[in-house]
């Protein structure tokens, strides 16, 4: 399963991407055949970064995707949890 998310600027540092990202993997778990939860943050947000190993996901690697941070994009580090 993969996971993606962005904080209107007015919510951030409240704590809504971590608990929804921890409610998500929580859901996750009961989905028949979710093995792994990945997700690919922009190597340049490291707020993200946070939110993700906070709610115990690793670091793999640099991934072939560009992500979106602010008005520019950055290389994506690629993050995974195994269910």
């Amino acid at each position: 399963a993969t996971v993606g998310y962005w904080v209107a600027p007015w919510g951030r540092n409240r704590g809504a991407a971590s608990s929804a990202l921890k409610t998500l993997i929580s859901i996750a778990t009961r989905i028949d055949g979710a093995r792994t939860l990945r997700a690919t943050v922009a190597e340049t947000n490291l707020a993200s970064q946070r939110v993700v190993t906070g709610a115990g996901l690793l670091l793999k690697g640099l991934g072939h995707d560009r992500c979106p941070d602010g008005d520019s994009t950055s290389p994506g580090l690629v993050y995974e949890l195994v269910l």
